[in-house]
């Protein structure tokens, strides 16, 4: 079987590493996403423990199609019933662009009306349209006048991992928030001992969660209720269960064994109460600490106690601070205060759509990577608590 996971711009390599652990055979990275074959096991795991994908598609079918009644014609000639029942419901997605059929709503109404038509003949009824979460989803790809017939195993984004229902006011999608922490090294840190994970401006704590999913063997899609595959006629649901029982074991294992605190402020109260929500639905409550501190107020005896990850998505420009450029570059300096007195050791990673800024920290950068937060260009600057590291003061 032939597999093409998606995912956003220069997440591609850490996606294609992630694919290849989950067992994934002859990976490829192109742009936005990466094709893999496998089994359906190994794709159904992929739907389950990817942190970075956002759709899973099982390649069904190529064909090229000049026009209207050639794509019609392709479409019909696909057996439907192996795939959905007549009293099922179905979308049909379209993404690419084609030379003369530049709509795809319309792409997707032809393919609709074949589907709908060879059911009607072969039964006297036809299956229904459903846009919210209907028992099948396919996917047309486009590109010139060649088609992608794909079935989207994941049926919506896997970004929504079922858990996080307070996003916030500028909330990061969950699947950057991995990457992000990939990025930093995470993965590796949580591993060692007496660390932990830090966010001084968590908001309802997006990275937060994803941070402790990690650290706390957590299977990101756990708590999903829906996928894509779970009303296609192939869908083989003993696999599915064998899969969710492996991974509740593995979480239920690694609660009990000795792993990093988590640790939030806000000035909000409001995003703390959602972050405690959304970690209490994980049963890591007893793993968090939240408080209500602005970045200068940063004096707790665990963070001194702790090395770690420090890891801040603060506001920024044209999210949520336009025209306060003054207010971001004093947050700065007084993270930076903070870090060079109460931090030395600790990993640091700022993600920002401005990095011009972020220059108040006053310590050179190790890295920096380019992220799309949406449309918007963004950088995570990976910094090092180290003296070496300090600007020197005049």
């Amino acid at each position: 079987m032939i597999f093409f996971a998606t995912t956003a711009k220069n997440i591609e390599p850490l996606l294609l590493e992630e694919l290849k652990l989950l067992g994934a055979n002859e990976v490829k990275g192109t742009h936005l996403g990466v094709y893999f074959k496998a089994n359906l096991e190994t794709a159904y795991r992929v739907c389950l423990w990817s942190r970075l994908a956002h759709h899973v598609f099982l390649e069904l079918k190529q064909f090229g199609a000049m026009n209207q009644e050639n794509l019609y014609g392709a479409m019909r000639s696909v057996d439907w019933s192996q795939h959905l029942d007549v009293n099922q419901t179905f979308r049909i997605d379209v993404s690419g662009k084609h030379p003369t059929l530049t709509h795809p709503h319309f792409i997707a109404q032809v393919a609709k009306d074949a589907i709908v038509d060879q059911f009607r003949k072969n039964t006297g009824e036809r299956p229904s349209i459903e846009s919210d979460q209907p028992d099948v989803v396919f996917h047309l790809h486009v590109r010139d006048e060649h088609f992608t017939l794909n079935l989207d195993l994941s049926g919506e984004s896997l970004h929504r991992r079922g858990l996080r229902t307070e996003t916030g006011a500028a909330p990061l999608k969950e699947t950057l928030a991995a990457a992000i922490l990939i990025r930093m090294g995470w993965p590796k840190m949580f591993k060692q001992n007496n660390v932990m994970l830090f966010d001084p401006c968590c908001g309802a704590g997006t990275l937060l969660l994803e941070g402790a999913m990690m650290a706390y063997d957590i299977a990101p899609s756990l708590l999903r209720t829906y996928f894509g595959f779970l009303g296609w006629k192939q869908h083989q649901p003993e696999i599915w269960q064998k899969l969710l029982l492996e991974a509740q074991m593995r979480a239920d294992i690694a609660q009990k064994s000795n792993t990093p605190p988590i640790m939030g402020f806000d000035m909000e109260a409001s995003a703390l109460l959602a972050a405690e929500q959304n970690f209490k639905k994980l049963n890591l409550s007893h793993i968090l600490t939240l408080e209500k501190r602005q970045v200068s107020d940063i004096d707790n005896a665990a963070l001194q106690k702790h090395q770690g990850l420090l890891i801040a998505n603060p506001p920024y420009g044209k999210r949520l601070m336009a025209g306060k450029d003054i207010e971001i570059e004093q947050l700065y300096a007084d993270l930076g205060k903070v870090i060079k007195t109460q931090l030395e050791g600790w990993q640091v990673g700022i993600f920002t759509s401005d990095p011009g800024p972020v220059k108040a920290i006053r310590m050179r950068p190790q890295k920096q990577y380019q992220l799309l937060n949406g449309t918007l260009e963004c950088t995570l600057i990976r910094f090092e608590a180290r003296p070496e590291h300090y600007w020197r003061e005049a």
